[in-house]
């Protein structure tokens, strides 16, 4: 059945793609998971829809400014009951002449968010590396529209630097790191306040992955920068 849907999925972007683009909060809970599915058959078509889905995303424009919503004139209690009359009338060839809803016309980025965040407790090393991909993809498409300091989103890729997986903790100090480097110092300084205060409260992981950490940063961030941020946030604490 996984694999039927997914073979279905997949032949969905060669005939419409874009009527696709409303359900990917959807299909990024199920595709991800069947990532690491038992069956090599499922996690190959899993991994195809996946891309598919991914490059797809990719060429999406977001230069186009939102546009502002249209302001309705009140319509009186008898027009509305013979509008709603006319809509439901069949037609001459016997069909309903009303017209079907109109489909989303961008990417819900919040419920994107919200679905390949939920994958962070995946028990699978495979369908979290992926979920944190997607949302590297999505940051670099429009950061604007995806994490901040303020959601819910940057205590979960704190809290994710004691995944038991390198390759997950490697792939989240990316994400933390573009997010960084794309915004203003304040949030660079909340993060390093938040990293120390993770340090303090969880040992283990400072003296597991500390090296590691402060390591990667610096391959993806300016050293110096992060240096004297830290030397900041320490001498404050002291006093």
């Amino acid at each position: 059945m996984q694999l039927t849907a997914l073979s279905w999925i997949d032949s969905f972007f060669e005939i419409s793609p874009e009527d696709i683009l409303p359900f990917v909060p959807t299909l990024l809970a199920r595709v991800l998971p069947a990532i690491s599915s038992g069956s090599d058959q499922v996690r190959q078509a899993a991994t195809r829809v996946n891309t598919s889905l991914m490059e797809f995303i990719m060429t999406l424009s977001e230069d186009s400014p939102e546009q502002a919503p249209q302001r309705i004139p009140p319509i009186k209690e008898e027009d509305s009951r013979r509008s709603s009359l006319q809509s439901q009338r069949p037609s001459a060839d016997g069909a309903s002449s009303q017209q079907p809803p109109t489909p989303q016309s961008g990417l819900d980025y919040a419920s994107a968010v919200n679905s390949l965040t939920l994958q962070f407790l995946n028990e699978n090393e495979a369908t979290r590396v992926a979920a944190i991909s997607w949302l590297i993809m999505l940051h670099r498409k429009a950061p604007r529209k995806v994490l901040s300091m303020n959601d819910g989103t940057f205590p979960a890729l704190l809290k994710t630097l004691s995944d038991p997986a390198e390759a997950v903790v490697t792939k989240d100090l990316q994400l933390l790191s573009q997010i960084s480097r794309n915004s203003e110092d304040g949030y660079f300084t909340s993060f390093m306040v938040n990293l120390l205060q993770l340090f303090s409260t969880d040992r283990k992981l400072l003296e597991v992955r500390g090296n590691l950490i402060i390591r990667q940063l610096c391959m993806n961030l300016s050293p110096e920068r992060i240096y004297r941020t830290l030397a900041d946030c320490l001498e404050k604490e002291e006093v």
